[in-house]
């Protein structure tokens, strides 16, 4: 095999693997707006300012810019708006990372949530015996996650067993939530799958 050749397979071979992520994220956000269409979701091309500005309100969320977002999917019911995306860094629990991360953002004039923040609990939050919101009858959820915010009694309200239960049998979930708005964040799941995961949460805590 001539040089020349060999020369042209290697270079070949070095594109494929620089395109490699890029077509992978447009796979997946393909992948991500079909099975999002189904639950009633649109591909948003254009970022609303109204919607942004809510956003980089949650402490989570904090520092976001408009170029870290992408596959902006949206829906409107009568009464509430949802909306999921994919931003590629933030912060997660307590560190900032670097890597993709999926939010599901609902909006609703009934809800009247009381501001708080729900992270996977780690040994530094044990360490430093951060304030946290137990439920001695949900040891796994307790476990599990660190909440926190006020007034502890809203938050204990909204937190039903019913949301607890459910809560309890999901892994890595941050959850935030201020007034008519709330957030769900996660590291790895397909943004279709954390719809489908906070339309549920909404759905109970709309009971």
């Amino acid at each position: 095999m001539s040089l020349e050749i060999t020369g042209a397979i290697i270079v070949g071979l070095a594109g494929l693997l620089i395109a490699a992520p890029f077509l992978f994220k447009k796979r997946q956000g393909i992948r991500d707006e079909t099975a999002a269409r189904k639950l009633g979701f649109f591909f948003q091309s254009r970022i609303p300012e109204d919607f942004f500005r809510h956003v980089v309100e949650f402490e989570s969320l904090r520092g976001t810019l408009k170029e870290d977002i992408y596959h902006l999917l949206f829906r409107n019911d009568r009464d509430r708006q949802y909306a999921a995306f994919t931003r590629e860094a933030g912060e997660y629990g307590r560190a900032t990372i670097h890597r993709k991360i999926r939010i599901f953002f609902a909006a609703s004039p009934a809800f009247d949530l009381p501001g708080f923040k729900m992270v996977p609990k780690n040994l530094g939050h044990r360490i430093d015996r951060e304030p946290d919101i137990n439920f001695p009858a949900f040891p796994v959820f307790s476990r599990r996650y660190l909440l926190q915010g006020e007034p502890e009694d809203r938050i204990r309200a909204l937190f039903s067993p019913r949301l607890l239960d459910y809560l309890q049998h999901r892994w890595d979930l941050v959850m935030e939530g201020r007034e008519n708005r709330l957030i769900l964040i996660h590291p790895r799941v397909p943004l279709s799958q954390l719809i489908r995961e906070g339309l549920e949460i909404v759905r109970i805590i709309s009971e």
